[in-house]
């Protein structure tokens, strides 16, 4: 029992710090525009690659000589809106059409699924570089819109599964042959039930996406100047990443920030009933 005990004590504060890391990066993303003491615009060739210095520049300068703390509070609001806007893009096509999918069943569920299938097993990263590439402007809207192209056959699949797997609970049979209209049956049994399995999926698919458009952008198919984002930031830092290793920072909140999403979703899919 103690280790049990142990176990799930460690595994609450890994939640808590993960929950932590998501809301400084919320905090960064918040104030980028304007950092205290710090000039998004102040930049200057005299400092490139400058190393960090403490306490004024703490992660040193690019190769413009722009200072790469700004730049990658910068970095984190973009990619953190590319994530919430990609997953809030999805959702409201995934919801609709899992939901329908899942409880009317036959004809209609298999179409769907096949929908799906389709969809998931294109490569994502390449039809993301086939669609951006092709645009002349890539803003957050647009690079959001080209992920939820990506990210909504995960919900569908999941909410798809949960509404079915809920239509045949005892409940929803018993509020049937009371003569619930279907539409009562969906709103009132079914699709609160099923609210837990898409609560657990949605941290890891932020995760998954804001991943997805990092390399995206490291790639050169991304986000645009005057938009940054960590990949963007990350493609420049290879190519001086001997001369000036400090230009991979953004890199490590690319790690933690998505390895927080994805510790917070498992501690959702432990924690919320299905």
């Amino acid at each position: 029992m103690r280790p049990r005990l142990l176990g799930a004590a460690r595994a609450k504060w890994v939640t808590v710090a993960a929950a932590t890391v998501l809301a400084a990066a919320a905090v960064l993303a918040v104030f980028s525009e304007a950092p205290a003491g710090l000039d998004p615009r102040g930049c200057s060739l005299e400092r490139s690659l400058n190393p960090p210095s403490f306490p004024a520049h703490v992660f040193g300068f690019d190769l413009q000589g722009c200072d790469l703390l700004v730049l990658t509070m910068a970095g984190t609001r973009n990619s953190l809106l590319v994530g919430i806007l990609a997953t809030i893009f999805a959702l409201a096509v995934a919801i609709p059409v899992g939901t329908t999918s899942g409880f009317a069943g036959g004809w209609v569920d298999g179409l769907v699924g096949r929908l799906v299938d389709l969809v998931t097993a294109l490569p994502v990263i390449l039809i993301g570089l086939v669609i951006l590439s092709a645009l002349d402007e890539r803003g957050v809207l647009l690079v959001a819109i080209v992920m939820a192209v990506a990210a909504w056959p995960i919900y569908t699949r999941v909410i798809r599964a949960a509404t079915s797997r809920e239509s045949e609970q005892a409940h929803v049979d018993a509020a049937r042959a009371l003569g619930a209209s279907r539409s009562r049956l969906l709103v009132r049994h079914v699709v609160p039930g099923s609210i837990g399995s898409v609560i657990a999926v949605i941290p890891p698919t932020i995760a998954f996406t804001i991943g997805a458009e990092a390399l995206l952008s490291f790639l050169g198919a991304g986000l645009q100047l005057p938009d940054v984002s960590w990949g963007s930031l990350l493609a420049e830092a290879q190519r001086y990443i001997r001369q000036a290793p400090h230009l991979m920072l953004p890199g490590l909140f690319l790690l933690v920030v998505t390895g927080a999403f994805v510790v917070v979703g498992e501690s959702a899919r432990v924690r919320v009933p299905e």
